[in-house]
């Protein structure tokens, strides 16, 4: 059968505070959402093509499943708010493919 493919809330907006905000709120619908998942699908890996998706490698992480990163961004928005993410990141995932040695 087909992998499931889902979506969560996310908006964005000029003002840095609120899309921070609605940023959050995006993780934590994403974290539940993949949870719930990896446990009904019985998943054995959660692959995630950015670091933007932190909740879901939490969530991979957390549920047990193998956490498959693939990272190519440099610096989007926030310099502090990429940095936080990459370290969740490479705490939680098993395996981080980079795009190139730059960002190694």
């Amino acid at each position: 059968s087909a992998h499931p493919v889902e979506t969560v809330f996310y908006r964005f907006t000029e003002r840095r505070v609120l899309l921070l905000l609605l940023f959050a709120i995006s993780q934590v619908l994403m974290f539940v959402r993949v949870v719930w998942l990896a446990l009904t699908w019985r998943a054995d890996i959660v692959y995630s093509n950015t670091v933007l998706n932190v909740g879901a490698v939490v969530a991979g992480r957390l549920s047990g499943r193998r956490v498959v990163v693939h990272l190519h961004e440099v610096g989007l928005g926030s310099t502090a708010l990429f940095r936080v993410l990459l370290k969740v990141t490479r705490m939680a995932a098993h395996r981080i493919v980079c795009v190139s040695r730059y960002m190694t």
